[in-house]
């Protein structure tokens, strides 16, 4: 117990250290006022997200002349640089660490294993807070969330073999729960503003949905009750929950045929019902022991393959080498640089392992958002547009992936709620965490010698002031800066709506396909994540009004 609290001591520690190592940095980066603040006070444009950045070895002539495409090359590199520090190094140091602090599989689903599903997601977030004065992160996070509950379901629906016959329960549960994190976002953000307590206010949510997932047994116990007919289809969506269902129903098999030997020959017109129950179960349950035998054996596996892993090493499948050759230089450096704690060398570092893993995801985020706003800037293309679409896509491959894993082993159900969850994740922690620490630091202004310009009416910007009293000390003048995350899309709040909208629609679509995953219902969720984000973009491109001011004249 004590070893615990010492390592969850260690783990905030350094988190916290890392926030206020950066607040000085990043109070200063917020203070600073340029021709393109100036421009956007007088005209009410929008600022250009790329004067935000340093500039790279392209002018804008060269970049429109062709040289966007290595712009595009590197964004292609970095989503993959991502995935790998992710799977390789990053969630197996949350594994590590949810495992010594004894967490339930549910809770460690929903907490440290959804950190690691939605790491790139989480990170982007954080660095278009923090460093790009757009909408750039909450479209990611939209843009993600729609793909994510319609494209990624869909893509199950079509490369499933057979007809998906799915629980309600699970879907209804996080379904519900993702509906009242869109209904409370939208309330948030309507104003176009994100106090320090609405921000909080999300991170709670969360907490209250982990506790959801803490009792999660016990609610599906009350909501199921004790009838055997819901045994075969108990699903969560969790590992511990789809291997107690599997044991639920071989243990149920094994009564069968004395349950139907004690069938009274009295009731001879029940028997023919009753046989054909059994035998429709019976038909279940031998898909289901060959599942457990393949989910053991992938288990074993999997802890073989731990133990002789090397991520160097030269894959024996020829469509991999490619791609093996191409990252072997991030690989190299990761190898150098990240101790990877699936080793039994590095078996107890696993905390070294989270901090370097941190540090290479969000310098890749950063990297990653750069990039996709050079693109953008030089193709004339919004930051909350390349959010919602390219940034959606590219940090949603990881849930494609595991999708397509998953329902080819027979899991599809997994795969969904894995998907749902991480939307919620998303939301309330992937927007809330960055939100309330981007809140909390412009507290730290209260110490910063700031004067605020008389002709500017937007209590917002504020300019760093040199001037000093008799005694040579710094004043603060500093009174006008508010306390809040500004908004700057009208239409990204109307997109939550939309959001919203959709998910409804896939619940209801859902129940009226009878839990069921088709074929048809696969194109139907595709051309509806279609015609929903293209909505989306119509919203950011002012086709319906004016809901997003145009960019700032250099």
């Amino acid at each position: 117990m004590i070893r615990h609290k010492i390592l969850l001591t260690i783990l905030f520690g350094t988190i916290f250290q890392i926030f206020f190592s950066t607040t000085n940095t990043l109070s200063l980066y917020e203070a600073k006022i340029n021709e393109s603040t100036l421009n956007y006070q007088k005209n009410k444009c929008e600022l250009a997200s790329i004067d935000q950045f340093p500039s790279l070895f392209f002018t804008d002539e060269q970049r429109r002349n062709g040289g966007v495409l290595l712009h595009i090359v590197l964004i292609l590199y970095s989503f993959a640089a991502i995935e790998i520090v992710c799977d390789d190094y990053f969630a197996s140091a949350l594994e590590k660490i949810s495992y010594n602090l004894n967490l339930t599989p549910d809770v460690a689903g929903a907490t440290f294993m959804a950190l690691a599903t939605s790491a790139s997601e989480f990170f982007t977030s954080i660095v278009g807070v923090f460093f790009v004065k757009s909408d750039i992160a909450l479209g990611t996070i939209l843009g993600s969330a729609v793909f994510n509950v319609l494209f990624v379901i869909a893509l199950c629906a079509l490369i499933s073999t057979t007809v998906c016959e799915l629980d309600s329960y699970p879907i209804v549960r996080d379904g519900g729960f993702y509906c009242i994190a869109v209904v409370v976002l939208f309330i948030i953000i309507y104003d176009q503003r994100v106090y320090w307590y609405e921000a909080f206010a999300l991170v709670i949510l969360y907490l209250i949905y982990v506790a959801i997932l803490k009792f999660n047994d016990r609610l599906s116990r009350l909501i199921h009750g004790n009838s055997s007919n819901q045994t075969h289809r108990k699903s969560s969506g969790r590992h511990s929950e789809q291997l107690q269902t599997l044991n639920d129903n071989v243990e149920l098999e094994q009564n069968i045929t004395t349950r139907a030997r004690s069938v009274s020959e009295s009731v001879a017109m029940n028997t023919t019902s009753i046989s054909n129950h059994y035998r429709k179960r019976r038909s279940t349950f031998k898909p289901c022991r060959k599942r457990l035998k393949d989910t053991l054996d992938n288990h074993q596996i999997v802890a073989n393959a731990t133990e002789i892993f090397d991520p160097l090493k030269l894959p024996t499948k020829k469509y991999k080498i490619i791609k093996w050759i191409l990252m072997y230089p991030v690989r190299l450096l990761m190898h150098i640089t990240i101790p990877d704690c699936r080793k039994e060398v590095f078996h107890n570092y696993y905390m070294l392992t989270f901090v370097m893993s941190t540090i290479w995801v969000a310098g890749l985020a950063y990297f990653l958002v750069w990039l996709v706003v050079i693109v953008g800037s030089t193709l004339n293309i919004r930051d909350s547009i390349m959010g919602l679409t390219i940034l959606a896509v590219g940090s949603s491959i990881e849930e494609i992936f595991s999708a397509i894993v998953m329902t080819r082993r027979g899991h599809p159900e997994m795969a969904i709620a894995g998907s749902i969850g991480s939307n919620v994740f998303d939301i309330l922690m992937g927007l809330g965490i960055p939100w309330l620490f981007r809140n909390l630091m412009r507290f730290t202004y209260q110490s910063t010698p700031y004067e605020t310009v008389p002709f500017m009416s937007d209590p917002n910007l504020a300019v760093l002031s040199s001037s000093s009293s008799n005694d040579g000390s710094l004043t603060t003048i500093n009174t006008n800066i508010p306390y809040y995350v500004e908004i700057h899309s009208r239409g990204l709040v109307y997109s939550t709506i939309i959001l919203f909208i959709a998910i409804v629609t896939f619940l209801i679509t859902f129940f009226i396909n009878r839990c069921r995953l088709t074929k048809f219902y696969g194109i139907f969720l595709i051309i509806s994540w279609l015609s929903v984000i293209t909505l989306m973009c119509l919203f950011e491109l002012n086709i319906f009004g004016r809901f997003h001011a145009e960019p700032c004249q250099k």
